[in-house]
């Protein structure tokens, strides 16, 4: 098709119909400028364009293709997939901005196309940002930059080799972008997305993939090692150094040029595969924010139970014995072991069951020394004299006992520890 002679008839069909650039553009709901480059032969409008422009200029598609024929074979090539597409078909280097067509001349009967393409580009954002007035609109200008190029960094770019058989003359290929995600419970905290060119066509024409490369795939990789690398330190920092090299195998064998070619060409069976795992999200998301909730719950207990109880003890509990269990030193006193507590001895203060940090001077972990769930009380004879009398693992003993773990008193105790007071304050 000849970009000339298409734009010379378009122009006289326009005037036939005493419309002016300016009428067209505003009923095919293009810009003024576009109709200017069609009919000076600098462009062509996308296909779905030309059925409004025939019925605007009351002709048909076949009428104005048919007039703009100069006997040389064409087909067009339009971009919907990126800000800049580099196509190279049969050896022939072409640059396509976004939502732009390019007819191009052919002569063989196989089309042998290669695809690259800058999703976005930093003149988008340049453009992004001159167009922000005040202040308000320049920072949202720039959380959406940050935002994209963060989630470009976790999208796998990928260039593609496609060979198109089986076409006819004014054919139109659309350059359109599809994604595929792959999702690994155990290997990935977040799906594998792969963005990709696909060429489509109303025709019948075969178009077969080639071959598949990645673009960005160290930035890939990079990001969603470290993302996972986040996710398994909240579990565990083992599993987390041991995934962490698993993870970057997986990663590097999901890029591989004969893998990347595979997963698109099963495509439909992820996409299928996505949408179950999108609409299990949807079922669980009322549940799983419910769960949410309660592991919230859950960790603050245990947090309070097993960190805090151990990190910030109680000052007034008793806080040192002996690793023979001779002496317990409470506040300033002293207390020394003896072999019986006297029958005079009455209680005055029950201590509890306690946990005492840093209570043992016998090689105990921190860890083991939190579970120390031990029992002190405190007796006074008549005489003013001060007794501890203390039971090891107290609570262990009384959820054993026979009466349903009712407490115990000193006398249902076979082994257990008595100390006097030797200096008291």
């Amino acid at each position: 098709m000849d970009m000339y002679k298409f734009g010379n008839y378009i122009c006289k069909l326009r005037e036939e119909q005493n419309m002016t650039q300016a009428d067209l553009a505003k009923a095919l709901d293009v810009s003024d400028k576009s109709v200017s480059k069609w009919e000076n032969g600098q462009a062509f409008p996308r296909m779905e364009t030309f059925e409004k422009l025939a019925q605007s200029l009351n002709t048909t598609v076949e009428d104005i293709l048919s007039a703009s024929k100069d006997g040389v074979n064409r087909v067009c090539f339009t971009n919907d997939y990126s800000y800049t597409l580099q196509l190279n078909v049969n050896g022939q280097f072409h640059t396509i901005y976004t939502e732009e067509s390019k007819w191009i001349e052919v002569t063989e009967k196989t089309l042998d196309v290669k695809i690259s393409g800058e999703l976005i580009t930093e003149e988008a954002f340049d453009e992004l940002h001159e167009e922000s007035s005040g202040w308000k609109e320049k920072i949202v200008a720039k959380f959406v930059e940050k935002a994209t190029k963060s989630l470009l960094n976790m999208a796998l770019q990928i260039d593609c080799s496609y060979r198109i058989t089986n076409f006819h003359p004014d054919t139109v290929f659309v350059i359109d972008i599809d994604d595929i995600k792959i999702y690994n419970e155990i290997l990935l905290s977040e799906p594998f997305l792969m963005v990709y060119p696909k060429i489509v066509s109303d025709s019948d024409a075969r178009i077969e993939l080639m071959n598949a490369r990645g673009r960005s795939t160290k930035k890939v990789i990079k990001s969603l090692k470290t993302w996972g690398a986040v996710g398994d330190s909240a579990i565990d920092f083992g599993w987390m150094f041991m995934m962490y090299p698993i993870r970057k195998m997986y990663l590097k064998h999901l890029c591989k040029p004969h893998t990347l070619k595979k997963n698109i060409i099963n495509a439909e069976h992820f996409k299928k595969k996505a949408e179950k795992y999108d609409k299990f999200d949807k079922k669980i998301g009322c549940f799983g924010a419910i769960g949410i909730l309660v592991l919230i719950f859950i960790v603050g207990f245990l947090l309070d139970a097993l960190v805090f109880s151990t990190l910030f003890v109680d000052s007034e509990r008793p806080y040192l014995v002996a690793s023979d269990y001779s002496t317990i030193t409470y506040y300033d006193d002293v207390y020394t072991r003896i072999e019986e507590l006297p029958e005079e001895a009455e209680p005055t203060l029950f201590l509890g069951a306690q946990v005492w940090e840093n209570s043992r001077t016998d090689g105990l972990s921190k860890w083991d020394q939190s579970m120390q769930d031990d029992m002190v009380q405190l007796f006074e004879d008549d005489e003013g004299n001060l007794y501890l009398w203390l039971v090891e693992n107290y609570t262990d003993t009384i959820f054993a006992a026979e009466e349903n773990g009712d407490d115990k008193e000193y006398d249902d105790f076979e082994e257990h520890y008595v100390y006097v007071c030797k200096n008291p304050s």
